[in-house]
């Protein structure tokens, strides 16, 4: 199988638990069309506060936290992961009080696990939360028989099907 690269952009570690062998994170990040596309998934409607999509769970090896900030670049850091999966749609609104009863405006966020086999991630995590607010992350993942079927184009398939009949 084929190692590939994502990123995801503004990212915030909402959560992480902290087991004896790594431990597992909660991160928000603004979805973006990329992820979309490698993981099958349709454009979550207007209407809908929150969309969990169906898809594979990413059989990833190892993410890089990297501050947007350029004086907080001495931070960045990577870590040893073996699953990001549990994704999930919400649309959060932006503005509080009475201005988000008169014009309420929303963003879309995607929250997403990471299983993480480094026994020292909790620390880096803890450390990481600590000094940077959103950074970007490339995640280093696997790529699985259905995602690959995702990313090929039509005529890939037909020229594969016309080569097997």
């Amino acid at each position: 199988m084929a190692q590939r690269k994502l990123i995801l952009n503004r990212v915030t570690i909402l959560v992480f638990d902290r087991k004896s062998a790594g431990g597992k994170a909660r991160l928000s990040c603004s979805p973006s069309r990329a992820l979309e596309k490698v993981m099958g998934w349709e454009e979550m409607p207007d209407w809908q506060k929150s969309a969990t999509p169906q898809g594979p769970k990413l059989a990833a090896s190892l993410i890089e936290f990297t501050p947007h900030q350029g004086d907080l670049r001495k931070h960045a850091f990577d870590l040893q992961v073996t699953a990001v999966d549990n994704f999930e749609f919400v649309r959060v609104q932006m503005n509080k009080g009475k201005t988000a009863k008169k014009s309420p405006s929303f963003r879309l966020e995607l929250h997403c696990s990471v299983h993480f086999s480094d026994p020292q991630g909790a620390t880096k995590l803890e450390r990481y939360m600590g000094q940077v607010l959103e950074s970007t992350v490339r995640i280093t993942y696997e790529e699985s028989a259905e995602q690959e079927e995702l990313l090929s184009s039509e005529e890939q398939r037909q020229a594969v099907s016309e080569a097997t009949d």
